[in-house]
């Protein structure tokens, strides 16, 4: 396999071994937390003085190390594991397979999006390591306390956050233009599998969700870094003494965008595993699924309302009956779809001649474990039993019965059922089984004590597991058997790992086809070829048809005709042409649109919701604050007139060259744009030195803050917009008319978004 390749499944395999390598880590640290919840103060054996006198005086772990490992534990598990197997790994290497395309629909993007990925996750890890050690404010990061950490341990998370969301939108925008575009003929909406619709739906929702996270971590950067007050109100005292910042600002604001995010983060750890169970059932009990176009509305359903629960986790924010009360109503409705899902695929077992392979063992044990998740997630969305509950070791339980026993466990179905296909050998039946029982019982041990803990009103986050408070002190035994269930995991995971290595080199060849399976990928070689398949597939059924009354045998594959893989070197022109996914250039019929354009819209929609975000902060903090500075007598509409007039200009230049892009005088176009925005950014800077020569600076006010973030990045943006000029202007006389008239339509959209955003600061900052 090659370290550097634009082939989506070498992708996906890197993503797959740099996640479980992340995932691994991530348990290893549950481990220590464990072992300290378990026998506080006491000695951890083995690695306690490894850790450093710092983290573990005398072996023995600190209160301090004990909350940087709960910060990091769920920083890793959830954006650097657990989200990137299931949508990284398997959405790389199976959805171009699963709908008969060659490849991804930008392979360069592909690649880009896991490097992005792994220098996050490197960033974070790293952090361990410098003098105060890793964030240590939670996942959460919740302010005022994560701006004033000790340390770069915050920053270097804010900084691997903010990588991982560009990865993220990158990946996202990958996975919809080509599931959308590169469907091979045939290949209908409703003929996907339900995985397909499932990783689509995820794609949409870290495409819109993420970004305003993304904002947010800016403006917690310049909160750290520059001194601004977005999150830090008037007034704040710290250890007795008034906290000397200009203020403004408000804690909540955080948490709304934050949330915006965690939320439908929780439906990007489950759907993936719901379209991965469901080829599995599927599979396993020899049916077709159960309410599949019920399957398909209730996770477009569940996508979109995902958008409208974000502050049921902020009841406790004094919130008022009437906003409460939507985001109750919202809650309890979101449940709706989850519930068809989820009694679909129960439905789909009656009747069922049921295979109870090891994939099918993991993914049976989903439904029960998932269930568990979801009803003890009930009371959490009603204000009346989250009150009390919340911030308790109960909401820890329920969250990580959804993602351990639940996604988890999907993970590991998807690796044994696919494991053939990528490799072409199978995994050790025996170890898959010990590996599934004893991660049954350990998983079950270490979460469900957590509910009772909860209700006996132990909070999370205590180094001592709540021992110095009566109502806690009689729960240390349930730690002991948390700690002991810990290890049994720990040991069973090895059982898997072994398996896994060992299958690669010395487990049983098998054939193109092993679990007799109907959609797509299991109609071309074992592993598969460089372009996947020998020739464009045709799809002329659904993708669940098995049992099929009449049938030769119990299972009817998609495509019809498993063709041999083609000889090195040889291509097949209707799948790849001049060494590019379909539709590069062409516009798809169906769809109206090229990969290109598709792509440019989409990333535009990413960027409508970062500049949201922001400006929906800027409202948020001019309306909360006693007075607001006047924008016209501090800035005025003079200073914005040369700035503006630049910018327009750049762009009007793009609609010029449409029609001859790659003639001179179209390239010549692309020169004055460029020059044009280059006068913008000079304009800019000069207005910036002369604010700065006054004395003037983010940390000034609340104002200010808000000019220097937005007019920063507002730049950065314009910067990004030359760097696409000069591109576009150098490849105009080689890649031919219609790749470069593509590229001139994507660019003039950017342009036009550049243009959008910088008016709508001009009225914000120098007209009001």
């Amino acid at each position: 396999m090659r370290l550097v390749s634009t082939d989506h499944k070498v992708i996906g395999l890197q993503y797959l071994i740099t996640s479980l390598a992340f995932l691994l880590l991530g348990f290893i640290l549950i481990l220590l937390i464990r072992w300290e919840l378990a026998f506080p103060g006491q000695a951890i054996p083995i690695v306690g003085g490894l850790l450093g006198a710092a983290n573990a005086p005398r072996g023995a772990m600190s209160p301090e190390f004990y909350t940087q490992l709960g910060a990091m534990h769920g920083t890793i598990m959830v954006f650097l594991a657990i989200v990137p197997l299931a949508v990284g790994a398997f959405g790389n290497y199976l959805i171009p397979l699963m709908i008969g395309a060659p490849d991804m629909a930008f392979p360069r993007l592909n690649a880009l999006s896991y490097w992005l990925y792994l220098a996050a996750g490197l960033i974070m890890l790293a952090s361990f390591f410098l003098p105060a050690g890793a964030a240590n404010s939670g996942w959460t990061a919740y302010p005022p306390l994560a701006v004033l950490a000790v340390g770069h341990g915050q920053t270097a998370w804010l900084i691997g956050m903010f990588l991982l969301i560009c990865s993220s939108l990158v990946g996202s925008i990958n996975s919809i233009v080509t599931i959308v575009q590169l469907r091979a003929p045939g290949m209908t909406w409703m003929r996907l599998p339900f995985f397909i619709w499932a990783q689509l739906v995820t794609a949409f929702l870290l495409l819109l969700a993420f970004p305003p996270l993304q904002g947010a971590a800016v403006l917690q950067l310049m909160d750290r870094l520059a001194g601004t007050s977005f999150f830090l109100p008037t007034g704040l005292v710290v250890s007795g003494e008034a906290l000397r910042v200009s203020g403004g600002g408000s804690p909540i604001l955080w948490q709304h965008l934050f949330w915006f995010l965690a939320h439908p983060e929780v439906y990007v750890l489950i759907l993936p595993a719901f379209g991965i169970v469901s080829e599995i059932i599927a599979n396993a009990t020899r049916k077709p699924l159960w309410g599949y176009r019920g399957m398909v509305g209730g996770s477009l359903f569940m996508g979109f309302m995902s958008f409208l629960v974000w502050a049921h986790h902020m009841f406790l924010t004094g919130m008022g009956p009437t906003m409460s009360g939507f985001f109750q109503v919202t809650t309890m409705i979101i449940s709706i779809p989850s519930v068809v899902i989820l009694s679909s695929l129960l439905l789909s077992l009656y009747g069922g001649s049921i295979r109870f392979t090891v994939p099918a063992l993991f993914a049976l044990a989903f439904l029960p474990m998932f269930g568990i998740g979801g009803l003890t997630g009930l009371p959490l969305g009603l204000a009346i039993t989250d009150v009390p509950l919340h911030d308790t070791y109960y909401v820890i339980g329920h969250f990580h019965y959804i993602v351990a026993p639940g996604t988890m466990f999907a993970i590991f179905a998807g690796i044994y059922y696919w494991f053939p296909k990528v490799t072409g050998r199978q995994m050790n039946t025996l170890l898959g089984r010990i590996h599934f029982w004893g991660s049954l019982v350990g998983m079950n041990g270490i979460f469900l004590p957590m509910f009772i803990q909860g209700l006996a009103g132990v909070n999370r986050r205590l180094y001592d597991g709540g021992r110095s408070y009566e109502f806690g002190a009689a729960l240390g035994p349930s730690y002991s058997g948390q700690w002991w269930s810990a290890v049994l995991l720990g040991v069973t995971q090895l059982f898997f790992i072994v398996n896994f290595f060992w299958s690669l080199r010395r487990g049983a060849r098998t054939n193109a086809n092993p679990w007799q399976a109907t959609s797509l990928e299991w109609t071309t070689t074992s592993p598969p070829p460089a372009d996947n398949f020998a020739v464009t597939p045709t799809v002329v059924r659904g993708a669940y048809e098995y049992s099929t009354e009449g049938a030769v045998q119990d299972f009817s594959p998609q495509a019809e005709v498993s063709a041999p893989a083609r000889p090195a070197g040889s291509k097949d022109p209707a799948s790849i042409k001049h060494g590019v996914p379909p539709y590069t250039a062409d516009i798809r019929p169906d769809t109206g649109v090229s990969n290109g354009r598709l792509g440019i819209w989409l990333f535009i929609a990413s960027e409508v919701m970062l500049f949201g975000a922001l400006f929906s902060a800027y409202a948020l903090l001019r309306v909360s604050a006693p007075a607001w500075p006047n924008g016209r007598e501090l800035l005025g509409w003079t200073a914005a007139l040369a700035p503006t007039t630049f910018i327009v200009l750049a762009s009007l230049r793009w609609w010029n060259p449409l029609t001859g892009a790659e003639t001179r005088g179209g390239r010549v176009n692309m020169l004055v744009s460029t020059f044009f925005a280059l006068l913008f950014l000079a304009s800019k800077a000069m207005e910036w030195r002369g604010e700065l020569s006054h004395g003037i600076r983010p940390a000034t006010n609340t104002f200010w803050a808000m000019y220097f973030t937005l007019t920063g990045l507002h730049a950065l943006h314009v910067i990004g917009g030359i760097v696409a000029n000069l591109w576009t202007w150098r490849g105009a006389s080689r890649v031919g008319h219609a790749i470069t008239a593509g590229r001139v339509r994507a660019v003039a959209l950017y342009w036009t978004l550049v243009d959008i955003v910088w008016l709508i600061i001009l009225v914000l900052l120098y007209l009001s």
